[in-house]
């Protein structure tokens, strides 16, 4: 017979289990008082996902298209789209699919950072949970069709393959990634060049790295199956979307006025209406937008320069808009973003100051540093966006609290 706890650790033990729960449930009721208090709209990346899942599930592929013909695209990564179009087609309705599908990859995340943490051994493993369960963004963004809630997912579970000496499905998680996240592609090469965890061989660098390229030579081939020619997703928006980075200062989507400047614009006004548009005519359409850029940039260097500046501050600080295509007070927007302000102002002094992390933990950390990093790299030249920087900031936020130890000592030992 199995000898028994005694009656204080099967009470301890009792009450552990009973806390590992409470982080799924809080993620649960939050998410459920989100959907029910606030009316979404599918607009802007949210409803192109969701007609391109609607497509999918209609057998009509990954298009953009409203109706016949339904022009293949490669603009969008094709990962969340095709698994949300096999929902629609499943008998999902398309009006909840979407939160489920977030709402899952959540508790899968929860689930994960978890893992890592106490693969790490972090002192600080209980409370890695609750960073997924209340993420403000996560609970936002998972309202509507968009890939947030999945590349944190899939992030994680790469992350924690890596840390478990698996390099060869650590690879396929990344690449999966990069076809959820377009701009990922090329962070396991930076893995393998920078090599921030020591204890990995170079052998299993290279591994990862080669394993991450099968999931998007799948998609290439496809694309030059459709299109003739060897193609990566949003290959064909980049200059759109560095006119709006490097040549537009706060430009807003949900602002009339923004708005009606770029349908005056005679490139961009032609962009937005090639919704349905042949890839050709994209990349043509895309060339000129370039010719703009660099012609801004040339005749207009500091100001160029002067809204790089003001994108990157909005990289780090702007969460304070909690609905992703909805206004909140300003008041409520300002307090998020002073709060998140504080924190990166602590983050940096706990980590530039850090004595208590070695080994292992000093090795997540310049991880989690190198992911920053390269995030800023990557949409320096575009419209940077806060939540680009979304599965940096969780995993960084982890050794944040591994240093200071409490969640409510980030801001008072960063402070001292």
């Amino acid at each position: 017979m199995a000898n028994k706890l005694p009656s204080h650790q099967a009470a301890e033990s009792s009450r552990f289990r009973l806390a590992a729960v409470y982080p799924y449930l809080c993620a649960i009721a939050l998410r459920f008082a989100m959907m029910s208090a606030f009316p979404r709209k599918f607009m802007g990346d949210a409803g192109d996902f969701h007609l391109l899942a609607l497509n999918v599930a209609a057998g009509h592929g990954l298009s953009r298209c409203n109706s016949a013909p339904f022009i293949a695209s490669t603009v969008r990564p094709p990962l969340y789209p095709l698994i949300l179009g096999y929902l629609y087609k499943l008998g999902a309705n398309p009006d909840y699919a979407s939160i489920l599908l977030n709402g899952t990859c959540d508790l899968v995340s929860i689930g994960l950072i978890f893992q890592i943490a106490q693969t790490l051994k972090f002192s600080t493993v209980r409370y890695a949970p609750w960073i997924i369960a209340l993420c403000p963004l996560l609970i936002t963004y998972g309202m509507y069709p968009t890939t947030e809630n999945m590349s944190v997912t899939l992030f994680l579970a790469a992350s924690l393959l890596m840390i478990r000496k698996k390099p060869g499905f650590s690879g396929l998680f990344w690449g999966l990634l990069s076809l959820c996240r377009s701009y990922y592609l090329l962070f396991p090469w930076a893995l393998a060049l920078l090599r921030p965890i020591k204890s990995y061989g170079k052998k299993a660098y290279v591994t990862l790295a080669l394993a991450s390229l099968i999931a998007p030579a799948g998609w290439v081939i496809r694309n030059y199956q459709e299109l003739h020619r060897f193609e990566f997703s949003q290959t064909s928006t980049a200059g759109w979307q560095s006119y709006l980075g490097i040549a537009r200062a706060n430009f807003d989507w949900w602002k009339p006025t923004d708005l009606a400047d770029m349908f005056r614009h005679p490139v961009f006004s032609k962009m937005m209406a090639s919704h349905c548009s042949q890839e050709d005519e994209l990349k043509r359409l895309d060339g000129e937008a370039r010719i703009l850029v660099r012609k801004f940039i040339f005749e207009h260097p500091f100001e160029a320069l002067r809204n790089v500046a003001i994108k990157t501050i909005n990289l780090f600080a702007n969460w304070g808009l909690l609905m992703p295509y909805d206004r909140v007070p300003y008041i409520l927007e300002s307090t998020v973003n002073a709060i998140l302000c504080l924190y990166w102002f602590c983050a940096v002094r706990l980590i530039w100051r850090r004595k208590k992390l070695k080994g292992p933990h000093e090795e997540f950390l310049r991880f989690s540093l190198l992911n920053v990093l390269y995030i800023f790299l990557v949409t320096l030249p575009f419209s940077i966006d806060a939540r680009y920087l979304l599965t940096a900031f969780l995993v960084l936020f982890l050794c944040v609290l591994e240093i200071s130890k409490k969640p409510d000592e980030i801001f008072k030992a960063g402070l001292n």
